[in-house]
């Protein structure tokens, strides 16, 4: 998959729109995507490494990253919905994300506890609603 910005709202939507061909009718609140887009941005440039062929240092990164956005949620910066929305916009513009989301949805469907020791609600919320992407 090549590297796509989603730069807009309706670039999500579209995006979205493309890959949940399950749905008929996809519904995407995004509350404040200025934010959402501000959040994504700036977990980019500060994103950890992932390693080489490294299931531990993957799942580190994801929950560093869920981590991140739980904060800004906590900090009333992002919506807890708009954060579920910002780790898949991550997945499609990172692809160190999206080794790192792999990891842990392998883990999670096999265990589904693989969030509970980091016991963050977003990550929870992100395992229990794995979508189309």
């Amino acid at each position: 998959m090549a590297r796509r910005r989603l730069s807009s709202l309706q670039d999500l939507l579209d995006f979205f729109g493309e890959r949940c061909t399950g749905r008929d009718d996809p519904f995407f609140a995004v509350d404040d995507f200025q934010a959402l887009r501000a959040a994504v941005d700036g977990i980019i440039k500060r994103m950890p490494g992932i390693g080489f062929f490294s299931p531990s240092r993957r799942l580190s990164c994801f929950y560093t990253v869920c981590r991140h956005f739980e904060a800004l949620v906590e900090r009333g910066m992002l919506s807890l919905d708009d954060a579920v929305t910002a780790l898949d916009v991550l997945r499609v513009e990172s692809r160190k994300f999206r080794k790192a989301a792999r990891v842990f949805r392998r883990r999670f469907a096999r265990e589904r506890t693989g969030c509970e020791s980091v016991n963050t609600l977003l990550c929870r919320c992100y395992g229990d609603n794995m979508g189309c992407l």
